[in-house]
């Protein structure tokens, strides 16, 4: 999730796509445990009772324990370790509508992920291809039409501007990032 400022919450659009909470890296004990590497800030999302998509398919959530490498899942349909074995790679997904909305400001990673990026000055620079997260802010990485990428960092002193609605980023690049 990409942070600009903690106020007010917002609405969020709402993409076709269904959205990846978590990919399936294991089975776990005979049952039709499920080893799961979470992709997501919300801490309620796997908690017993939430539904959630996998493979299209929707589940219910009956247990959850979190380990170190992420969380043990136990979902109602997933009833022995050879279907879980089977699983390996699958995305757990949500509707969009289900996406907890965030503070203005702030965005879902998959709502930058192909917005357009332009300057200040109006110059097209491309598209984000992919977000690099690191300690201390996101950083963007636009691939750009000259072919090179442009790594913009997410912070509110070069991201100007962000339209959500209109699919567009307004950027103020320093010298040494051009």
């Amino acid at each position: 999730m990409t942070k600009f400022l903690p106020e007010e919450s917002k609405a969020i659009s709402t993409p076709v796509d269904p959205i990846v909470v978590g990919t399936v890296v294991g089975a776990f004990g005979i049952g039709g445990g499920i080893k799961v590497k979470s992709l997501t800030d919300s801490p309620g999302r796997f908690l017993v009772g939430n539904t959630l998509y996998l493979d299209g398919q929707l589940m219910r959530l009956e247990d959850a324990k979190w380990n170190s490498h992420g969380v043990v899942l136990k979902l109602d349909l997933v009833n022995d370790r050879t279907h879980a074995q089977s699983l390996n790679g699958a995305a757990l997904t949500i509707s969009a509508t289900e996406v907890e909305p965030l503070a203005e400001g702030s965005y879902y990673h998959f709502e930058i992920i192909g917005i357009g990026i332009w300057t200040e000055d109006t110059e097209y620079l491309g598209k984000v291809k992919e977000i690099l997260v690191t300690g201390s802010n996101d950083v963007y990485v636009v691939g750009s039409e000259k072919g090179k990428d442009i790594l913009i960092p997410a912070v509110r002193s070069v991201v100007l501007e962000v339209d959500i609605l209109q699919n567009r980023m307004v950027v103020r690049l320093p010298g040494e990032l051009r």
